[in-house]
């Protein structure tokens, strides 16, 4: 796939810049809203592909040992991304059984 296409894709995975501090709108919310926008210039499935091999890229980074403090705190960006992209996985696949 294209790789500025899949860096579009990407930039849509939103991650909360201090996740010891709730924002509104959230950082899921921002993501989903981004996905759709995608949606409007992309197929469903190519999204769907990208967002399945960031998920489990970031399920075997977040799985790793963290050594330090600052580790500890890239590894919660990780995670807020990891579960940001399930998040976008599962909408659009709602999004896909709600059009057929």
């Amino acid at each position: 796939m294209n790789t500025d296409f899949r860096k579009t894709v990407l930039g849509c995975i939103k991650i909360c810049d201090n996740p010891f501090v709730r924002s509104d709108p959230s950082s899921t919310d921002l993501t989903l809203s981004a996905v759709d926008t995608l949606c409007e210039m992309y197929a469903v499935d190519d999204i769907l592909a990208i967002l399945q091999a960031e998920f489990e890229r970031l399920e075997i980074v977040i799985k790793g040992r963290v050594g330090s403090g600052t580790a500890y705190e890239f590894m919660l960006l990780n995670q807020d991304a990891h579960y940001n992209c399930k998040a976008a996985i599962a909408h659009l696949r709602q999004r896909q059984a709600a059009d057929s």
